[in-house]
């Protein structure tokens, strides 16, 4: 009895954060290799942001990646540390908007650390090399808390 209101209850809250667009729908799930590094083809991103989810335990850790208007990949968390990552960022244009807060960025000003002290897609250490985003699942994992 207890497993299956465990179950309804989990579906009810997916089906809730799907339907309000804090999961994106083609959220893609990636995993690490054995070196611990994630791997994203610069192919598949495009100027249209593209949302990831990677598993830490029990925590769903999700980034997102866009291209900017000089078509280099911007890599982010969708979460902030000022607002947190339950809601995450949308897509708005060129824009990137705060689904908690509202605030709006330019898809190029993303991809680098915080520097208004307020909300900001959280920084997300990566490296571009031969047309593959490589990000440290060591990286994602210390970010654990923006998704508790």
């Amino acid at each position: 009895m207890t497993k299956r209101i465990l179950s309804a209850a989990l579906i009810i809250t997916f089906v809730f954060f799907w339907a309000t667009g804090a999961f994106p729908a083609d959220t893609r799930t990636v995993t690490a290799d054995g070196a611990g590094v994630i791997t994203v083809p610069v192919s598949e991103v495009s100027t249209t942001a593209r949302y990831y989810s990677y598993s830490s335990g029990t925590t769903r850790i999700r980034f997102l990646a866009v291209l900017g208007t000089d078509a280099v990949p911007r890599i982010a968390f969708d979460a902030c540390e000022v607002c947190g990552g339950r809601l995450g960022y949308e897509q708005q244009g060129t824009d990137i908007r705060c689904r908690a807060c509202g605030r709006v960025f330019r898809i190029d000003d993303i991809g680098s650390k915080n520097r208004t002290f307020g909300c900001w897609p959280s920084y997300l250490p990566h490296r571009v090399a031969g047309g593959r985003i490589l990000i440290n699942a060591a990286d994602l994992k210390k970010a654990t808390s923006l998704f508790d």
